[in-house]
């Protein structure tokens, strides 16, 4: 299920733990593996992102990502995500879902 708004800011505030605004990738990562800690999996991860991503490469374009991350989330703003998809692993302009999900999963 998505969600909820509440839910993100929770993620946000455990993510930002000094407060300035900015998430780092790393943070990120950390928060998205404590939020989907088993019984997600690569499987399930893969199931979810295969919506987003093109079949014949498993990569989804990075403004495909953040334009994603804005429509659904009402809290994050263009700059948040400028500054997350400079972080994002990119083979050109792409992001790799499988690489994507190995970080996540660590």
């Amino acid at each position: 299920p998505p969600l909820s708004v509440k839910e993100t800011i929770a993620m946000e505030s455990q993510a930002d733990k000094d407060r300035t605004g900015n998430v780092s990738f790393e943070s990120f990562l950390d928060v998205l593996k404590e939020k989907f800690a088993p019984p997600f999996n690569e499987e399930k991860l893969e199931k979810a992102f295969g919506v987003l991503r093109n079949p014949q490469n498993k990569k989804i374009h990075i403004d495909e990502m953040k334009h994603f991350l804005l429509a659904y989330n009402e809290e994050c703003n263009q700059d948040a995500v400028n500054d997350f998809a400079k972080n994002v692993p990119l083979d050109g302009q792409d992001v790799d879902i499988d690489k994507f999900i190995k970080a996540l999963l660590g």
